[in-house]
């Protein structure tokens, strides 16, 4: 089977991995990407499958650069004669795309949480009109196929997205060798928090809980590895730091996917405060990375963590949480042992492969 596969933004793990474990099942992946996304971490993936994992380059990955404009994006698609296309890009689903007679899976990658979906009825219409023209529309978590179902009347399949565990794993790196590669102190107590730098994924609230942290424990860092970023979040997270702020490190710009895996491993504590999730890919590599993670109680977060002790609802809660984990050593290792057995058994790449594939068969 020759499969479409068109990516969004740059989630590795789903753009790339996914795919290059599709091709695992004798499915012949054309990845329809822009050039940053291959950079990102693709190449990787292209280069380990070279015949079957195929990219098609349309676009620089550059919001204000656009090199194919959509009536080329189309018959070029269209040209490929792919057996079914798997759809992911909103701003790429164009009315000839939809209207192919060719089979067409559709996965939406957000969630419709109430009180952080601004245009509701915008969403409500847009997603709809995707359900009514593709053959399987899938949502990433059980928490988001709720929202879909409630908001527009119809129930997604669901397909959880996976991780790479032959990256992302306890053993690939050591701790003194991932901080010594990014020059973080030996002997720090690290915080890591990683994500686009606006107010969905809500640094605040950590920035809000550290003076507590730092009281008890002042060798803490919180290592904040920021990729885009609303200034004027931004300083106002800086304003609210001030008396904390030397025990913050800002790593701004992309990372290369290979390279978060030293971002984890230098980590004592991986801190997720998003107020809405699909189903974070960062969640799932810093647990499959072996260390703890903590993370808001809202949203999909609850659907990957699982154990309710490691998940907050408030600054004062979190602060509980990150000083429990550095103080006892045994609950972190148990957290750590619990961690990899959810994701080996759940949320893993390769079983996300599998359920695709098989829901191509279905469709072709």
């Amino acid at each position: 089977m020759k499969v479409l596969f068109q990516t969004i933004g740059v989630l590795v793990q789903y753009n790339w991995a996914l795919p290059y474990y599709m091709t695992k099942f004798n499915q012949t992946m054309l990845v329809v990407t822009d050039a940053f996304s291959y950079m990102m971490g693709g190449y990787y993936y292209h280069f380990k499958q070279v015949r079957r994992l195929i990219p098609v380059i349309t676009d620089t990955g550059l919001t204000t650069i656009r090199i194919l404009p959509d009536a080329i994006y189309d018959k070029l698609i269209m040209n490929l004669e792919a057996t079914l296309l798997h759809l992911n890009s909103p701003d790429r689903l164009t009315d000839t795309l939809l209207k192919s007679r060719t089979p067409k899976v559709f996965t939406f990658h957000g969630s419709l949480d109430k009180n952080h979906v601004k245009e509701i009825s915008e969403a409500k219409r847009s997603l709809t009109k995707i359900y009514n023209n593709v053959d399987a529309f899938v949502a990433p978590s059980i928490h988001s196929a709720k929202t879909i179902e409630e908001t527009c009347g119809f129930k997604p399949l669901v397909i959880h997205n996976g991780v790479d565990i032959a990256i992302f794993n306890p053993y690939n790196v050591s701790k003194e060798e991932a901080r010594a590669k990014l020059s973080l102190p030996r002997n720090a107590r690290i915080i890591l928090w990683s994500g686009r730098i606006d107010p969905d994924k809500g640094l605040h609230t950590l920035v809000k809980a550290l003076p507590c942290i730092v009281k008890e424990e002042p060798n803490t860092i919180v290592v904040v590895k920021g990729r885009t970023i609303n200034r004027r979040y931004l300083e106002w997270v800086n304003a609210l730091s001030e008396n904390v702020k030397k025990h913050i490190l800002y790593k701004h710009g992309w990372t290369p996917n290979m390279m978060m895996l030293y971002y984890y491993k230098a980590a004592d504590v991986y801190v997720h405060t998003s107020i809405s999730e699909g189903f974070s890919l960062t969640l799932l590599e810093a647990m499959a990375s072996g260390i703890p993670v903590i993370g808001r109680n809202a949203s999909s977060i609850p659907e990957a963590i699982g154990d309710p002790r490691f998940l907050f609802n408030t600054e004062d809660e979190l602060a509980e949480r990150i000083m429990k984990i550095f103080s006892d050593s045994s609950a972190s290792k148990t957290s750590l042992a619990n961690f990899k057995k959810v994701v080996e058994k759940e949320f893993t790449v390769e079983h996300a492969a599998k359920k695709y594939v098989k829901l191509y068969s279905e469709l072709t």
